[in-house]
């Protein structure tokens, strides 16, 4: 209609099929009615699905529970955003305090944000929607709500010291709101009206600029020392949920780190560590007692304790460990009797192999942590 080319460039998915793989026909009746997805679980949520599941060159297999599982992913941004808004107080003009006040998560969280962003235009701009969706996804649930989010409410609503303005609450809002930006393209409906909530009064997010990468906000030690703290907390609480200890339980916590920078930054952290493995105590030690009955675990250069004294019944729980292992030495032998049959090698199909050895493995690994923790219940 108006003479001119309507577009110098075209992206073609892969042909959408049904959750099996097959292709879509009403004789078969697999048609899945964008409409019907849409009502049941959101425009957002179907049209992330669809740009993570677009690799070039593959197909798109539509599950339902993948659907499902991105309208959770949705409810996860929406719920993390009404935290945000309830930390800023009413007609205040958010503000990135100056860098020499930001604290060890504030700089680690605007440097991965930092990269994020590049990360993403890289990608759109090479058309992966695929890789954009993916690493948007992994940083706001596994960076930003699941690690972040933790770490600010440590600061509020007083702030350290009872500081009226933590840091924390402006690199929520920050963050936030270039989250919103970068995800936009694929969830238009919830950033827009995200994005409205956010302080001070703005213009629609369609109009607003892309997140750009910023040099001067890289913090590369930042990350690596978040990326350590991140670990042991990680460890601690594996260990408390191997070993059944109660998650409201309070805990006495032991440690013993052989580098100084790292027991310096596990010191200045030690409200962070008490706070997120529910520890009433942390004391850090240079050798611990031969005749200590506690759960045990470390990473390269640093072990941590958990006496059990007093929170375990140690005879009931070397028996529960002892049955689980027999369980698994059980398991064991029916998955190496598979793997070791030429017949079931040859015939069953190559997916069906891979599962079995994939259970085996695991198996092993759990044989292995099981014996290890039955050893530290014995003084």
């Amino acid at each position: 209609f108006r003479g001119e080319v309507p577009f110098h460039e075209v992206y073609f998915n892969g042909l959408v099929r049904d959750a099996r793989g097959e292709k879509m026909s009403k004789t078969r009746g697999n048609v899945i009615d964008p409409i019907d997805v849409i009502d049941q679980y959101g425009a957002d949520a179907v049209r992330f699905t669809l740009a993570i599941l677009a690799v070039p060159g593959t197909e798109i297999p539509l599950a339902p529970d993948r659907m499902a599982g991105y309208r959770t992913f949705v409810n996860k941004i929406w719920n993390a955003s009404r935290f945000v808004l309830m930390k800023i107080p009413a007609g205040e003009q958010p503000a990135l305090p100056p860098r020499a006040r930001l604290g060890l998560a504030e700089r680690w969280i605007l440097s991965r944000v930092n990269q994020v962003s590049r990360q993403v235009k890289e990608a759109l701009e090479q058309y992966r929607f695929d890789e954009a969706a993916n690493q948007l996804y992994h940083f706001v649930w596994h960076e930003f709500c699941d690690w972040y989010v933790e770490f600010s409410k440590l600061s509020l609503p007083a702030g350290e010291d009872g500081e009226e303005n933590p840091p924390a609450r402006w690199v929520l809002v920050e963050v936030l709101g270039r989250l919103l930006r970068l995800l936009h393209p694929f969830m238009p409906f919830v950033t827009e009206e995200l994005w409205q909530k956010l302080p001070p009064p703005r213009d629609s997010i369609m109009v607003s600029a892309f997140p750009e990468f910023r040099k001067r906000e890289v913090d590369e030690k930042a990350e690596e020392k978040m990326k350590l703290l991140i670990q042991v907390i990680t460890k601690i609480r594996n260990i408390r949920a191997e070993t059944r200890i109660d998650p409201s339980r309070k805990v006495f916590l032991l440690m013993k780190v052989e580098g100084k920078a790292e027991r310096r930054l596990l010191e200045e952290q030690e409200k962070a560590v008490l706070r997120l493995t529910r520890a009433a105590e942390l004391t850090f030690t240079d050798q611990f007692e031969t005749d200590l009955v506690a759960a045990r675990g470390g990473l390269p250069g640093i072990e941590f304790a958990i006496p059990l004294a007093g929170i375990l019944d140690i005879d009931a729980e070397r028996g529960r460990l002892s049955r689980e292992k027999e369980k698994v030495e059980t398991d064991l032998k029916n998955t190496f009797r598979k793997l070791n049959n030429d017949g079931f090698l040859n015939n069953a199909p190559p997916e069906i192999v891979a599962k079995v050895q994939k259970e085996h493995r695991q198996l092993i690994e759990r044989r292995t942590r099981l014996e290890e923790n039955l050893k530290q219940l014995v003084p």
